[in-house]
């Protein structure tokens, strides 16, 4: 009896190692010279997170429904970007738009996606100013305003319509006009920089809990802002309120009606000089100075079109890989060999046609169709009996 026992506990113990050893070991698929780190998703252990050289770039989730592929870059920074899209949060947006932008990574499925619908596009665009008569009869500035109208209507007839602005995407901007700025300066200070364009010269406030604060930090190592007790003391008098300035100055004669009066007495008044610490906090105080001159004649507003074009890349990308992750792990869970069941679309799209039509339809069980459809798509499968 103590023998059968202790067979039948060794047997368990054998039967469960396998499982665990099963259910834990990853998928280590090494299809290039370079160093490889493969990641495993628990509810993905099945699929292999490596990213796998190609013809275009890196495919940065093979062996997912919706393969997507970045290019212009080498191993490593394909590997962040794959390394970001598992990460799925504000943070790894906002390092993956600075990729993009510094290094004009392009996704190759995106591109795709542009050039097959380009041509809609544009027509519908000459149609829409064929229309107009307000368009033919506008001066060239009210032209390029509705330029823009037209571009948003227009995205209107793409067929594959992902819930995004993907109107952003078609430009004709030269995505490189950033790049000697993005080089000496780093994306972090220009998006700073450039959000701030309006105020250069002037001292503004940038509170510690401010997502530029570290930006404007840097901004004054790199030479494009002054901080602090480096900013000309009347300067930093201006900006500050007129009832700070009468606090600061505690002038037993009269209040101060006008800034200039008050900061004239301020500055000559030693008392008033002493208690300014009290009242304002040098540490927040930054002045943004012009960019060198060999940048004056750069255009801000095409530059912030371009990283409008890169966000809306970023948010396709990010979306699709999680969609494309979606639809693996629910094909693994949902998988049956019952022929009973038949597949059906459903889509939270309220704005694809695509998805509209796929939803009308029954789908074999041995023919589900391939979801995600193309870049952005919503969809995803669920099975239904006969």
């Amino acid at each position: 009896m103590t023998a059968l026992l202790i067979l039948l506990i060794i047997v368990c113990f054998i039967i469960y190692r396998k499982r665990k050893k099963e259910k834990i070991k990853p998928i280590i698929t090494i299809e290039t010279d370079n160093p490889v780190v493969n990641f495993v998703d628990k509810t993905t252990a099945r699929a292999s997170k490596i990213i796998r050289k190609s013809n275009n770039g890196w495919v940065i989730n093979p062996g997912m429904p919706f393969e997507l592929t970045v290019s212009g870059v080498d191993y490593d920074k394909a590997f962040r970007v794959h390394q970001l899209c598992e990460q799925n949060d504000w943070k790894a947006n906002q390092e993956l738009l600075g990729l993009f932008a510094t290094f004009n990574i392009k996704v190759a499925e995106i591109e795709a996606y542009k050039n097959k619908y380009a041509p809609v596009l544009y027509n519908r665009i000459e149609e829409l100013k064929r229309e107009s008569i307000e368009y033919q009869n506008a001066d060239e500035q009210d032209r390029e305003d509705m330029d823009e109208e037209f571009l948003i209507d227009a995205q209107e007839t793409i067929y594959e319509l992902p819930d995004f602005d993907v109107y952003k995407l078609f430009h004709s901007y030269d995505i490189t006009i950033d790049d000697e700025l993005l080089n000496e300066f780093g994306f972090e200070c220009i998006r700073a920089y450039f959000t701030y364009a309006k105020k250069v010269g002037k001292v503004i406030t940038i509170q510690k809990e401010s997502s530029f604060r570290t930006a404007f930090e840097k901004m004054t190592q790199v030479g494009l802002a002054m901080r602090g007790k480096d900013i000309p003391i009347e300067e930093v008098l201006y900006s500050q309120t007129l009832k700070t300035l009468n606090e600061i100055a505690q002038c037993t004669d009269k209040e101060f009606k006008r800034k200039n009066a008050a900061i004239e007495y301020i500055v000559k008044d030693s008392d008033s000089l002493n208690r300014i610490g009290k009242y304002i906090a040098y540490r927040e105080l930054f002045k943004l100075l012009p960019l060198p001159d060999k940048y004056s004649s750069i255009d801000i507003d095409i530059i912030r079109k371009v990283w409008d074009c890169h966000e809306e890349e970023v948010r396709l990308l990010m979306h699709t890989y999680q969609s494309a992750k979606y639809i693996y792990r629910q094909s693994k869970d949902e998988y049956t060999d019952d022929k009973s069941y038949q597949y059906k679309v459903q889509s939270v799209s309220s704005r694809c046609q695509r998805a509209k039509d796929m939803m009308k339809k029954t789908y074999p069980h041995n023919e589900p169709p391939h979801i995600p459809c193309h870049i952005g798509c919503s969809c995803w499968l669920t099975l239904t009996q006969h």
